[in-house]
This record gives structure tokens, C-alpha cells and sequence, in this order.
């Protein structure tokens, strides 16, 4: 396996960067089957000349909040991630997946084996109400200025 040639205190400071849309990058969704939806942006970093990052946002029925899922890719692989799991996983005896939405906090630098290269953090104040929401939601978690307009979806 390949290292990860960004080290996890630079990944760490990348998330907590304020990000913008490039010039012309579109937040606008595309139909994702027959009742999903898709949104696949480029970002920049505000201050700073690192390239790479993406955001995702998936819906996969836009009308079932809980169907929804975000991400943050950083050079490649996602770094970030805001899902909702119905039940809570459990790994080891151990809570491996918290019921409700969480953030994947993904390092990777460390070995898949590794209880820290995917670990899932409660988002006990994360409620979205739908799809717009959801991304606004996402975007704030991870510094990122999408310049709203009234309607993304």
C-alpha cells in the first residue's frame, strides 16, 4: 500500500480552512436514478493554493432525510463524511457506529486495522429538515463557503 502523502495534522488543518467554489464550479444537483439526487464540486481553499479538494452530497431518495450523505475529499480520498445510520454498530463489544447521524472522521495515514482511521462521532445538534438543509448543514461543519443562492435543489 501507497502512504498518504498529506500527514494527518496538515489533513486536520485543510478541514478547518475556510473553503470556497472555485470560479464557474456550479452547486447545482443532478438526478441521481429516480429519485436521487447528486452534487460533485471542486473547492479551493481561501487562503492557500492546495488543490484536490471535492465535496459530494448524495440524496438517495430526495424526499427521506435519512437517506442523505456528504463528503469531503481531500487530494483523492474522502477525509470527512456526515451520514445517518438507523441502528447503533457495535465493534469489539465496543460502539463502533452511533445510532443517528455522525461524522466519519477518516485518517488515511493509519492502517485500515487501525480503530482511528474511520472513527464515527455522534452529531447529537445535526437535524436536517431536507436536502438543502443537509448541505448547509455539511458545508458548516467544514468551513466551506458555498455561496448559497435561494434554492440549491
Amino acid at each position: 500500500m501507497r502512504p498518504y502523502h498529506i500527514p494527518s495534522h496538515r489533513l486536520h488543518e485543510i478541514v478547518q480552512a475556510p473553503k470556497c467554489l472555485p470560479s464557474g464550479e456550479s452547486t447545482g444537483f443532478e438526478t441521481k436514478g429516480s429519485r436521487g439526487l447528486k452534487l460533485d464540486a471542486r473547492l479551493d481553499l481561501i487562503d492557500g493554493d492546495f488543490v484536490g479538494l471535492r465535496l459530494f452530497v448524495h440524496a438517495g431518495d430526495r424526499e427521506i432525510v435519512t437517506t442523505y450523505e456528504s463528503g469531503l475529499c481531500v487530494a483523492g480520498p474522502r477525509v470527512r463524511g456526515i451520514g445517518y445510520s438507523p441502528l447503533r454498530v457495535l465493534k469489539k463489544y465496543r460502539e463502533h457506529i452511533p445510532q443517528g447521524w455522525h461524522e466519519n472522521v477518516i485518517d488515511p495515514n493509519l492502517p485500515a486495522t487501525d480503530l482511528n482511521h474511520n472513527r464515527h462521532v455522534t452529531l447529537p445538534d445535526f437535524a436536517p429538515i431536507d436536502l438543502q438543509d443537509f448541505t448547509r448543514r455539511s458545508a458548516t461543519r467544514w468551513h466551506i463557503d458555498l455561496e448559497f443562492a435561494e434554492e440549491l435543489v
